[in-house]
């Protein structure tokens, strides 16, 4: 019976070993995550058009990085580099002439060493 017993025990103290490893394990990567998000810009999820026909894409960053912003049509190919370039802290609006384009569906792509981000537009 106190075999039984201290096998017993002994599962019950692994399990709450693993338990408590897996949870630590959980808030690091947590905190990690909220760490990066303070540090690094949210790349935007939307481009905003003006009245006078220009497509702007507005991003502020929170640190000195390097952009490479394109825009690509249905088949990927870059149609239009807005920037391939290290830019300081702060706010950036990176713009276009809509009437570059002819009709049709294409997508921009913000890449940063820490993300990228991109979004469908049809003109």
């Amino acid at each position: 019976m106190k075999t039984f017993e201290l096998l017993r025990n002994v599962l019950l103290v692994s399990l709450l070993a693993m338990l408590t490893y897996v949870l630590y394990k959980r808030m690091l990567h947590v905190m990690r995550k909220q760490h990066v998000q303070n540090l690094y810009p949210a790349l935007p999820n939307q481009l905003n058009w003006t009245e006078s026909g220009q497509g702007q894409i507005a991003l502020t960053l929170n640190m000195k990085m390097h952009l490479d912003i394109q825009i690509f049509n249905e088949e990927n190919q870059s149609i239009l580099t807005l920037a391939n370039e290290e830019f300081p802290k702060g706010d950036h609006i990176f713009t276009f002439e809509k009437s570059q384009f002819s009709s049709g569906k294409y997508y921009y792509k913000i890449v940063s060493p820490h993300e990228q981000a991109s979004q469908y537009f049809s003109i």
